[in-house]
Parts: structure tokens; sequence; C-alpha cells
């Protein structure tokens, strides 16, 4: 039989511009880059969702479980700092959801 344990995931929806960024091609390393960037220093799981056609725009979602939920908080916070610490891109908007 299974024991039940309390587990909190955490959802960011992160949206970012990207400025003097004039192709998909260049706006997608760019992306790619932060994306295994937050990977390895955070060990997170991260996705691109909606309208990918957009040079300058792009939104990733970025999801991370733990049994802790004040270290969730923590980490999501300075997952926050760091996206909005990056030189090459801008965070215009994001939400946060725990469940």
């Amino acid at each position: 039989m299974v024991s039940h344990y309390t587990v909190h995931l955490a959802l960011l929806t992160a949206e970012f511009y990207f400025e003097g960024v004039s192709s998909i091609k260049e706006r997608r390393r760019k992306l790619n880059s932060i994306k295994e960037r937050l990977k390895n220093k955070f060990n997170i799981s991260v996705v691109e969702v909606g309208d990918s056609d957009k040079w300058q725009r792009a939104a990733l979602v970025i999801s991370m479980v733990s049994s802790d939920k004040s270290y969730l908080n923590s980490s999501i916070d300075k997952i926050i700092q760091w996206c909005r610490s990056l030189p090459d891109a801008y965070v215009t908007d994001y939400s946060l959801e725990f469940f």
C-alpha cells in the first residue's frame, strides 16, 4: 500500500521580451539558452508555451515540486530574481500558482 505524502507544486509562467532580436531563429537561440541555464541552476522543468511566431516575445512555464512549501516559495523567488537579472531578456509579466 502506498503511503500518502504532502507534496507542493509551483507553476511560474513568465513572459519575456527580447530587445533587438531580428528573427525567430535568434529568439529561439536565446530562449533555449535561458531554458538550459534555468534547468541547470534550479533543477526545474521548463517548457515554452504560447505563440512562438513572434520574434521578440516568448513565454515559459516553470514547474517545481517540493515537500517543503517554504523551500518552494524561496526557490521560486530566486528564479524570478534570476530571470529579471537577464541582460538580454526582460520579464514583462509573470504569474504564480501553487497546488
